[in-house]
């Protein structure tokens, strides 16, 4: 009877403060997420919720808490997914540095496991906003509440999601043999983590390793990649004295640049860098206001081979074509040439009047 009495209380509690819960929430999500994207860490997704009054009850039926207002400590309830377990173990401590942290009730669930067995992964974190955030007159509602903030990587997620679905057809009491393949499955998914993991450091020591040969002159002959081309054009670039390189394209179209320079047999580090004469470099600085890594190769790609680059390479990866590419092409090609290019593959200069007049200064080249 007073067991009842004292989860009755908290039902009770919970229903005058449910709107509260709500809002402690998603101001804990917020400051969460607010702080991921400031320290760039990578994540799959970040959530939160408020158990239900059925939830509430359903739980306290299956542990049967003595004393359910301490002990239930998820009323509130954030979850950061991330794609690596590093990148899991950088969230845990931005977790502990932002809220306050009950080390007590916050627990690694894969540390229980012994080292003969498998099954559920992840951290749990029994939170406060803490005390300087709930000085502040926004926050004063929030003071003395907790919420339960649950970091794990998505495969660590995709089996917790499976197991732990009480409505989907693996939950229950399974024969023996089934039950094992589920935690067999577990297992496969902690291997695939821990590769995942490995070969995220590895691709961040490749690129490093690649970084420091270009800073030192020595990337050559390597194949091209986005890495690679980054690293390479990022040196390049330090030879131009005007225009100013973002190194922002997305991965899409550096890929394509890729595979356009692939088409035009140029396949390494040391091909591409070919390309970038003295000569190049000054009709850029003279021409190009700004641009960013895929532009500066596609500049070099046509002014080495304008005519191969559009008939065998360019493949209507683009079709925007500005004043200063059509004037650095000019000076080496003439304007008739490339103008004619350009009307043969239906190309308009984005500026809608470029041929009606001098719209340029430019010496023709027959």
């Amino acid at each position: 009877m007073a067991k009842s009495r004292k989860f009755a209380d908290l039902l009770d509690r919970y229903q005058k403060q449910k709107s509260t819960y709500e809002g402690l929430s998603k101001t804990a999500e917020s400051i969460l997420l607010n702080l991921l994207h400031k320290e760039n860490i990578p994540i799959v997704s970040v959530s939160s919720r408020v158990k239900t009054s059925e939830s509430l009850t359903e739980k306290q039926r299956r542990k049967r808490y003595k004393n359910p207002a301490q002990e239930i400590t998820d009323i509130i309830g954030l979850r950061v997914i991330t794609y690596t377990e590093d990148d899991a173990k950088l969230v845990c401590a931005l977790v502990t540095g932002t809220f306050l942290t009950d080390a007590s009730l916050s627990i690694d669930k894969g540390e229980r496991l012994k080292v003969d067995q498998i099954g559920y992964r992840s951290y749990h974190f029994v939170c406060e906003l803490g005390k300087k955030r709930v000085e502040l007159p926004e926050f004063q509602a929030f003071k003395g509440l907790r919420f339960e903030v649950q970091v794990r990587t998505v495969l660590q997620h995709a089996w917790a999601e499976v197991e732990h679905d009480r409505n989907y057809k693996f939950s229950g009491i399974l024969p023996a043999a089934l039950q094992r393949r589920l935690f067999l499955i577990s297992g496969v998914l902690e291997m695939g983590d821990r590769e995942l993991n490995q070969l995220s450091r590895d691709i961040d020591s490749y690129a490093s390793g690649v970084e420091a040969r270009a800073r030192e002159g020595k990337l050559r002959e390597e194949e091209l990649n986005s890495t690679t081309i980054r690293a390479l054009l990022r040196e390049i670039s330090k030879a131009l004295k005007k225009t100013k390189i973002q190194f922002d394209a997305d991965p899409d179209t550096l890929a394509e640049v890729i595979d356009e320079c692939g088409i035009l047999g140029i396949k390494t580090t040391t091909d591409l860098k070919a390309l970038f004469t003295p000569e190049l470099l000054s009709a850029v600085d003279e021409f190009e206001e700004s641009t960013n890594e895929a532009g500066l190769s596609r500049d070099a790609l046509m002014n080495w081979d304008m005519k191969g680059y559009f008939e065998r390479a360019w493949q209507k990866h683009w079709t925007g074509f500005d004043q200063s590419a059509f004037n650095m092409l000019s000076k080496k090609y003439g304007v008739a040439k490339v103008r004619a290019l350009l009307e043969k593959f239906n190309l308009e200069v984005e500026d809608s009047d470029f041929f009606d007049g001098a719209a340029f200064d430019i010496e023709t080249r027959e």
